[in-house]
């Protein structure tokens, strides 16, 4: 009888470690799962930041070569020409007629509201 009763206790222990050992693997995968989510959400978030960088420094590199624009002479005196109207000594300002750059004129308003 005694061997009845010893076999019985071990199976019993063997069963409460089988059990241990697979709740063990079970906490462990799951720490594995969480902690594989969690880097796989911040490789996305690295991706997003190296995206913004790259733009930043797109913009960054394009106002750098406005910033040289402004010093350059030939730059302001098209500028100057083009946006406001200006003209070196001796020149005279022609306007064009294109269609486009005529304003509509307003039935109701007066010829002199389009004077200066």
């Amino acid at each position: 009888m005694t061997t009845k009763k010893s076999k019985v206790g071990s199976d019993k222990i063997y069963t409460a470690l089988t059990a241990i050992v697979i709740a063990f693997a079970l906490f462990i995968g799951y720490k594995f799962a969480v902690q594989y989510l969690h880097c796989a959400e911040l490789a996305k978030e690295y991706r997003m930041y190296e995206q913004q960088l790259a733009s930043t420094e797109a913009e960054y590199l394009e106002l750098c070569e406005q910033e040289k624009l402004l010093h350059d002479d030939a730059y302001i005196e098209y500028i100057a020409r083009k946006n406001l109207g200006m003209v070196m000594a001796g020149e005279k300002l022609v306007y064009s007629s294109i269609e486009a750059d005529v304003p509509e004129l307003d039935k109701n308003m007066n010829v002199r509201d389009y004077t200066h």
